[in-house]
């Protein structure tokens, strides 16, 4: 196979889905691969995903989730549920996986 400067590269999809959180000590799973995903970051997702997309600057929006990083070709942010956020989080409505649901933002990230 040759492959040619000019060419680009595949562009990685994204899902932003809901994390399986078990109810006994809030562990975080990932709904595809079923692994438990312990660290908590702050990814940008397209604001698309936000039911108000003006409520953020510019044409990404970072949110508290986890990533699992076990998928090829495919980054999957799980946004943390309100009750495990930090303190200094907002919540914003967003669409995931059809529902829409708070997610927590860093709050200098939201206009008021």
């Amino acid at each position: 196979m040759t492959i040619t400067p000019d060419q680009e590269p595949a562009a990685t999809q994204l899902s932003v889905l809901e994390p399986d959180v078990l109810p006994y000590d809030d562990t975080a799973l990932c709904p595809i691969c079923s692994q438990r995903v312990d660290d908590i970051g702050t990814p940008a997702v397209p604001v698309e995903f936000l039911a108000d997309p003006a409520a953020v600057d510019g044409d990404q929006a970072p949110v508290y989730a986890y990533v699992c990083g076990r998928h090829r070709g495919r980054d999957v942010v799980l946004p943390l549920p309100m009750a495990l956020a930090p303190d200094v989080a907002v919540g914003l409505s967003a669409r995931v996986e059809g529902e829409t649901r708070p997610v927590a933002v860093p709050e200098p990230e939201v206009h008021r």
